[in-house]
């Protein structure tokens, strides 16, 4: 907008020169009076001109109080997490969801740190373990299912890979897929699950992952699903993942 200077002392000023002159004027010229007048309608227009239009005027600055502030306005960054995509996935044995819940994956015949009894292995029936889960994000779409051991560093074994799960489900029974699609496994590179049979003396760890995804990974052939190209596949749609591990000790 235009500002104009601030003309509220000069407006005064003509007008009381006005009320003085005029009978000065009178007495003396005409041509005097005509000049006073004169000059008194111009600066009244400026001021009437500066209120009709909307125009600024100018006033001297007012200084703030001392330890006077005006209102603080807080900005909040998200720093972007970062998570590995090396292929080894967070084992942890619960996550926390955005509805304040906590994404847990539990198993009606082992807990989290127990023992995996030997039917679910090649000494026993060679079946699946049962899991449930419960505690999804908002948002989730379906489900995936992986199981896998570290033999050592940067080595990995993997016994189950499924996917698919609809996003009703909250639960696999024994020896069952739950309707998901299977991938591969690193015993004998079939489709399903590969019953626990690893040599060597000792107790070894197996962990079972379940993830809560935003979608259904895009596979075209299943066959072809190892542990790392499936989460390779779910990288981009995960929103949360809840672990259990368990051992087993060969007779």
């Amino acid at each position: 907008m235009r500002t104009l200077p601030y003309t509220g002392p000069y407006l005064v000023l003509a007008l009381a020169s006005y009320s003085c002159l005029v009978p000065v004027a009178a007495v003396k010229t005409r041509s005097a009076l005509v000049i006073v007048v004169t000059s008194t309608v111009f600066l009244a227009s400026c001021a009437v001109g500066s209120a009709s239009t909307g125009a600024v005027v100018s006033q001297p600055p007012r200084s703030t109080p001392r330890g006077a502030s005006g209102p603080i306005i807080a900005e909040t960054t998200t720093e972007p997490s970062e998570e590995s995509t090396s292929g080894t996935p967070a084992h942890d044995s619960t996550t926390t969801s955005i509805e304040g819940q906590q994404f847990v994956v539990t198993s009606s015949a082992m807990v989290d740190g127990g023992t995996m009894p030997a039917r679910f292995t090649c000494d026993g029936n060679s079946i699946s373990p049962p899991l449930s889960w419960s505690g999804a994000p908002v948002g989730t779409r379906s489900f995936a299912v992986l199981m896998d051991h570290q033999p050592g560093p940067g080595v990995w074994h993997w016994y189950w890979i499924l996917w698919g799960i609809g996003a009703s489900t909250r639960s696999i029974a024994a020896g069952s897929t739950g309707g998901a699609i299977a991938g591969t496994n690193s015993v004998n590179r079939d489709l399903g699950y590969a019953p626990v049979c690893s040599k060597g003396p000792g107790p070894k760890a197996y962990t079972l992952t379940v993830f809560a995804l935003s979608g259904v990974p895009a596979v075209s052939d299943a066959s072809l699903m190892g542990r790392s190209e499936f989460l390779a596949s779910i990288d981009s749609i995960t929103l949360a993942r809840a672990s259990m591990t368990v051992t087993y000790t060969r007779p």
